[in-house]
């Protein structure tokens, strides 16, 4: 019978696990590590192997005993950081990987493997640069571009990301899907659909199973407006990585943009594992679901935005009215607003320490936990009354006027992610100044500066002093006469106030908004005017001047406001 040296049967080994015959090589890994229970390569090598079939537990166990037979190996280091960052455990990962390069700085995979660990934990400068010191030391290396373009792209820098990714396409690795695919998401981020879908498709000729790439055609198809193609495309990437969070919250949002409710909303619950912009929040209670909740007490969160708080904050009266407790936590910026909301039993701030209760559930969640339809959501309007002493208060200073009162709002949060598509400057709405109004400023933040430089003819009062928070902006709406706003928290509060609110909306609005609609069920005082071409407001804002110089025609203002 013919012997083997260990040396040998690990070359054996090694061959089978190159050629994708992991049981084999896994045996014989066994054997040696049988004779030797601390070979550090058999060790390192069946880590490398158990990581490469998701064990990673028992991968960072061997990878660790091989470290400990071998502590200089930085190849050992760089196997045991990725096994650790699979498992999101970044800092222990990043430990690892820069041991690895402090014994062997060339070790191009070690800073590849360290430029991951750090951009998942968001430092995108860092993550660049090692991605940058990886290409230095491998210069021709695919994925490495890929990667490099990645985290560009999450930085902002789209210009240097798409020439990183093509570079990845073009020269190096023509048939890798993900290359193609990450092309398309950076290409999507610049506002470029068209260009990206061609890449999506391209990643799906290469890799028909591609989730990912399914997933983001579905967003590219409905950026450009071809809904039906959008949500198959989300369909897909669901049927082809159901496990994905991401997958799944995009299919939702496609689902809601066109109003099929009964199957958005369970897809909308998937939001609470994408650990990006909705994280779950660790209680012991379970969340309310729907269920018989009478004598029970249920604590009801805002996860999201003030627009989406004060949106949702409509389903605190069903869920009452089942006979449930409701306790409302709420942003602090909302607390006054939503003191002695109807049917809460007490409203607190977050990060007050929490009374006692038995259920839980995101504002969010309430459409899906009360099986909300389309023609089934409660709309009824107003839900939010201006306090009457402020609004007697606003109602003097401002004084009497025989032209009608219009608010304005031209911008959001500039932090928001979509605040480049849905905010514009005060200038644009220069056409308004056609209509025989007095404008009034409801914008508060940053975009206040505009009102220096604002267009003589449009010459909005600026209330800013007078909006310490939602409640005085509410007395003050509730003393106007029409809100125009771009898609922020204030036009919700117009709407929930069951003020006549006129919206103006990107070509892709928010799903709350679905699509092709001049009303929204929501809120039924409100109408939208909607970009036709993507980034241009010249025909909303055209179409709404046209439509206020007709309403205030047809206003009659023969006593004072």
């Amino acid at each position: 019978m013919l012997q083997f040296t260990t040396d040998e049967s690990l070359q054996f080994a090694l061959a089978h696990h190159r050629a994708g015959r992991l049981a084999e090589a896994e045996a014989i890994y066994r054997q040696v590590i049988a004779g030797d229970s601390q070979h550090p390569q058999a060790l390192n090598l069946l880590g490398a192997l158990a990581m490469q079939t998701g064990r990673l537990p028992l991968a960072a166990d061997l990878l660790g005993r091989a470290i400990a037979a071998r502590p200089q190996a930085a190849s050992f280091h760089c196997n045991l950081g990725e096994a650790c960052r699979r498992m999101e455990q970044h800092d222990e990962a990043i430990v690892h990987f820069r041991r690895a390069i402090a014994i062997d700085p060339n070790l191009a995979m070690a800073h590849n493997n360290l430029g991951l660990a750090l951009g998942e934990k968001g430092n995108l400068n860092g993550a660049a640069d090692a991605f940058r010191t990886a290409l230095r030391l491998q210069p021709n290396c695919a994925p490495f571009h890929s990667n490099l373009g990645n985290v560009l792209k999450e930085s902002g820098d789209l210009e240097a990301a798409i020439a990183e990714l093509r570079h990845a396409i073009g020269e190096l690795d023509p048939n890798s899907a993900e290359a193609h695919n990450n092309l398309g998401v950076a290409l999507a981020a610049k506002d470029l659909p068209d260009q990206a879908i061609e890449y999506y498709l391209r990643a799906i000729g290469l890799n028909g199973s591609y989730g990912d790439a399914f997933t983001n055609l579905g967003n590219a198809l409905f950026t450009s407006g071809d809904y039906d193609r959008a949500v198959a495309a989300c369909r897909k990437g669901v049927a082809l990585a159901p496990d994905s969070p991401h997958a799944h919250w995009n299919l939702a949002v496609a689902l809601l943009r066109t109003g099929n409710f009964e199957a958005g909303w369970p897809e909308h619950e998937w939001r609470l594992k994408t650990k990006l912009k909705f994280p779950k929040r660790p209680f012991h209670q379970p969340q309310w679901l729907g269920e018989p909740i009478e004598g029970r007490t249920v604590l009801l969160h805002a996860e999201q935005g003030f627009g989406d708080a004060i949106q949702y904050v409509r389903y605190v009266r069903p869920v009452s009215d089942r006979g449930a407790r409701v306790i409302l936590e709420c942003h602090p910026e909302l607390r006054r607003l939503f003191d002695n909301f109807p049917g809460t039993h007490q409203v607190i701030s977050r990060g007050e320490p929490l009374p006692d209760f038995d259920y839980h559930s995101p504002l969010a969640s309430l459409p899906f936990a009360c099986r909300t339809k389309l023609e089934t959501i409660p709309a009824d309007v107003p839900y939010f009354l201006a306090q009457p002493e402020l609004k007697q208060c606003l109602a003097q200073k401002l004084g009497p006027s025989d032209r009608p009162r219009v608010g304005i709002v031209w911008a959001g949060n500039p932090t928001h992610p979509n605040d480049g598509i849905r905010s514009i400057a005060l200038r644009q709405l220069a056409p308004l100044a056609q209509a025989n109004v007095e404008f009034h400023s409801l914008q508060k933040g940053l975009a206040v500066s505009q009102l220096a430089d604002a267009p003589c003819e449009l010459s909005p009062v600026d209330h800013q002093r007078d909006l310490a928070d939602y409640v005085d902006t509410a007395a003050l709406i509730s003393c106007l006469d029409l809100v125009i706003a771009v898609d922020t928290s204030v036009a919700h509060l117009a709407g929930a106030l069951g003020a006549q609110t006129w919206v103006l909306l990107p070509f892709v609005s928010d799903c709350r908004w679905l699509v092709a609609r001049e009303d929204s069920p929501w809120y039924p005082t409100m109408r939208l005017f909607r970009q036709q071409k993507r980034g241009s407001w010249a025909e909303p804002i055209d179409s709404l001047a046209d439509a206020i110089t007709e309403w205030a025609k047809s206003r009659s203002r023969g006593s004072a406001h």
